[in-house]
């Protein structure tokens, strides 16, 4: 018998033999059931579900907040061919589901993190780990946004009480939530617990497809007809299909309710998942259906926002929407907390942890959430295309930290091999070349970005990069080498056209937020390159990277065209569905059109455009930041970060403390996302300065001392360390990703991608001199007068951007530029007819 050597409390189900009754090749040591044992760990069986129960919970999970996007993936499908997306995608959730269960029997790892280590090994359990915690975590934060932004506006609809009012306040509604329903709930150590608050959720979901219903008569009269209302296949089948899986995604829950079954066996779950996904896609088909017969092609990605914010039955309906996600909350809640108990602390499976640490872990998870959800103003950020739209865009800005990051990993690895021998004089041109070739690139994704479009530009710059790390991948000699990184360098230039491309796609409230992702996979590109050089050779490193080039080439392809580019080239109607795809609401991309409408028809000669006070005002400013931003030293020391530590005579491998500040990048690059919307570009940039400033003064005052008192010992010697990381964390705040961000911004529309390309290329010639004349700084000025330049350049930058930089935050680009035409006004322009019928916005499209 398999699992005689097991004690009876080790059995996951009624104590009953599965291997052999279903034929399952289960462990038969004692630890095969930790993974169940630490999600379930009942002595007696009380607090299991029964199968309904078990499935109100499992449906509660899969509805979420993402049925109510259906009516807008079967508008972005076309309606029939969506239906048929839908029932595939629950048919493949469902089998899906099944064989995870069914995997977990075969490897006996019952938790979604080790069936990946079963098959993986440890890289696949630690990658799922973090996937396993940040997905709910985000979806968390995502739904106190929307309680905030949803019930203040219900209650300010329903009560009359003013904006000013306490109750009006995002951050009240969230935190009484928070204190009255998803604290409580989420103490709970079972998740059995939560069926009859699952059952309660769906009874809100009824409500609310009930009242939809209703609408369907009133509100199908007033909408306006389109001519792809009912089309049966439509080009935007990805985005429909990524809609659809996030409403049926739950298979990060899926141990945790089969651990929380009565008699739990793959036949009993079978049963749940089949009720479970057939219900879910029932609801979702009517959902789907109903939303979509009301208002057709009009249909926005949330469904509820078609509905005019005076109609109090759909009112009542956004409360219950709200209930019910907060009543979801819970369940993601669970998964993180559970990640966090045995991925991050480790705890023994079979021993519960503590009602002290259960709380102190979930108290943490929960008053996380809510401070980051306080922090983001607007949803549209966190659920919204736009999101999806300028990650797929800067997605080519990890190819960008690859390249960066590739010679810290090449150059020790080949120095080291037979294969392929360098010596210093090679290693040199290798660390080079993946720079200095950076300027060529910027100029190319200037006129490729106004000659054949910012999205094709994009693109472009990911057929380099292909071929650069084939080059490098597959080379046998340094030639090849050589035109790897050449090439790579050349494509790393190239892809400076996604900063444009994200600008003009933003709202000026979330452009701040998105254009902080290109620097975000910038440092992921670099910490990547850190982590994978640690364990793997070069030569698979490169193979890695064609991986990421081709998703930017593919991903990029399903994204419409910059509607700035669009509008500039004349294509108003093109324009127009890309507003419309971006913004989701016809009013609000009729509005944008009229904010460039018409464009100014005078006759004027490349010189008095480009030499215009709209054009150098900015070029001079952007100009002087990135030479500030490289005098102060914030290259240098990234480049030159291992001599700093190995000042402070730690024994650190050189690929450990590559890879700590490649950490420090990437979590202060997101830290950064999170205050640039909040504080402004100018206050970040004072504050980044001013910090870097006095870590500076501490390093020239310590290394000026034991430049004079040779001989006395470092009474300190850690103290360069902590500068060092200060430092690299004040630069990520401001003066390192803000000047990027800034270049899509401050020109004009028609010399945008040009000078855009002009200044990137100054710029990055900026960052190759520095870097090339620190030793030579060092050779003449000693250490200390090196970072006395450093310090004086971060103390005149901290002024620039107090007296000279603009604020970007929350203007439109139109008004960024007229600010700097000084006009008052904005010039009149074509003005769409808009009117406001008793449900939705209708708009009459002229002269596109």
């Amino acid at each position: 018998m398999a699992t005689q050597n097991l004690n009876e409390t080790s059995y996951i189900l009624d104590r009953r033999n599965y291997s052999e009754e279903r034929g399952s090749s289960i462990d038969s040591n004692e630890n095969a059931f930790d993974d169940m044992k630490q999600l379930i760990n009942d002595d007696d069986g009380s607090n299991k579900s029964s199968l309904p129960w078990a499935s109100f919970n499992f449906i509660n999970s899969i509805i979420g907040s993402g049925v109510i996007g259906i009516p807008y993936a079967l508008h972005e499908a076309g309606f029939f061919f969506g239906l048929f997306l839908l029932v595939l995608v629950a048919y493949i959730t469902d089998y899906s589901l099944i064989l995870m269960v069914r995997s977990g029997h075969i490897s006996g790892k019952f938790s979604y993190q080790g069936i990946m280590e079963a098959a993986f090994g440890k890289p696949g359990y630690v990658l799922l780990g973090i996937l396993q915690f940040f997905y709910p975590f985000i979806a968390m934060v995502s739904y106190n946004v929307v309680v905030g932004d949803t019930v203040t506006k219900v209650i300010i609809r329903l009560t009359g009480i003013t904006q000013d009012s306490l109750f009006a306040k995002r951050h009240i509604i969230v935190l009484i939530a928070t204190l009255l329903v998803t604290v409580p709930l989420c103490l709970y150590r079972k998740i059995s617990k939560l069926a009859k608050i699952s059952f309660l959720s769906l009874v809100c979901i009824g409500f609310i497809l009930f009242a939809i219903f209703v609408r369907i008569g009133t509100m199908s009269e007033i909408v306006p007809p389109h001519r792809h209302a009912w089309s049966f296949f439509n080009k935007d089948i990805i985005p429909a299909i990524g809609i659809m899986a996030f409403a049926f995604m739950c298979h990060h829950n899926t141990f945790l309710i089969y651990g929380s079954m009565e008699n739990a066996n793959e036949k009993r779950w079978e049963i749940v998942t089949h009720i479970s996904i057939l219900t879910s896609l029932v609801v979702a088909l009517l959902f789907g259906i109903a939303g979509y017969t009301t208002f057709t092609a009009y249909s926005q990605g949330d469904l509820l926002e078609n509905y005019c914010w005076t109609d109090d039955l759909m009112n009542f309906s956004r409360l219950l929407f709200s209930i019910q996600i907060l009543l979801t909350y819970p369940i993601e809640c669970f998964v993180t907390r559970e990640v966090i108990t045995s991925s991050f602390l480790r705890n023994d499976p079979n021993v519960p942890i503590s009602e002290r640490t259960h709380y102190l872990i979930t108290l943490a998870i929960v008053g996380t959430t809510y401070f980051i959800s306080i922090s983001t103003d607007c949803l549209g950020v966190v659920l919204e295309l736009n999101a999806l739209a300028a990650f797929c865009a800067h997605s080519v800005s990890i190819s960008i930290g690859i390249c960066q990051g590739y010679s810290a990993i090449l150059i020790p690895q080949l120095t080291s091999s037979y294969s392929i021998h360098v010596d210093s004089e090679e290693s040199s041109w290798l660390a080079s070349l993946g720079a200095v070739t950076n300027p060529i690139g910027s100029i190319l994704s200037g006129l490729l970005a106004e000659y054949f479009g910012r999205k094709r530009s994009i693109q472009i710059s990911s057929v380099p990069f292909l071929a650069g790390w084939l080059c490098i991948a597959l080379a046998d000699n340094i030639t090849w080498l050589y035109v790897g990184r050449l090439v790579t360098g050349i494509a790393a230039g190239m892809s400076s056209a996604c900063y444009t491309y994200v600008s003009e796609i933003s709202t000026p409230e979330n452009r701040g937020i998105l254009q902080s992702l290109g620097p975000i996979c910038a440092s992921f590109g670099i910490l990547l390159t850190y982590t994978l050089g640690y364990f793997l050779s070069w030569s698979t490193v490169a193979f890695v990277s064609v991986s990421f080039s081709l998703f930017t080439l593919i991903a990029v392809e399903f994204l419409p065209e910059s509607p700035s580019y669009l509008i500039k080239a004349g294509l108003h109607s093109k324009a127009f569905d890309s507003y419309f795809w971006f913004r989701r609401n016809v009013a609000v991309a009729q509005t944008e059109i009229s904010k460039h409408s018409p464009i100014e028809k005078i006759e004027s000669s490349a010189k008095e455009i480009y030499f215009s006070a709209a054009t150098i005002k900015p070029f001079l400013i952007l100009v002087t930041l990135f030479f500030l931003q490289q005098l102060s030293g914030i290259y240098t020391i990234l480049f030159y970060a291992v001599n700093f530590f190995e000042e402070t005579e730690l024994e650190l491998d050189n690929y450990v403390s590559s890879i700590i500040l490649g950490v420090i990048r990437f979590a202060m690059s997101m830290v950064t996302a999170i205050l640039v919307n909040k504080f402004g570009r100018r206050l970040l940039c004072m504050a980044s300065s001013g910090g870097m400033s006095v870590t500076m003064l501490a390093m020239v005052v310590y290394f000026k001392y034991y430049e004079i008192y040779t001989g006395e010992s470092r009474i300190f010697p850690v103290l360069p360390l902590i500068c060092v990381i200060l430092n690299v964390m004040f630069s990520m705040v401001g003066m390192l990703p803000i000047p990027w961000i800034l270049v899509g911004e401050l020109f004009p529309l028609e010399v945008r991608s040009i000078m855009s390309g002009i200044v990137i290329c100054i710029a990055q010639c900026f960052v190759f001199l520095f870097v090339k004349i620190y030793p030579d700084m060092i050779h003449h000025l000693n250490f200390s007068g090196t970072l006395v330049t450093f310090l004086l350049a971060a103390v005149v930058a901290l002024f620039f951007c107090k007296y000279v930089l603009p604020e970007t935050k929350n203007k439109s680009l139109q008004e960024i530029e007229d600010y700097f035409k000084r006009k008052k006004v904005l010039d009149e322009g074509f003005c769409p007819e808009v009117t406001k019928n008793e449900g939705i916005f209708t708009v009459q499209i002229q002269n596109l």
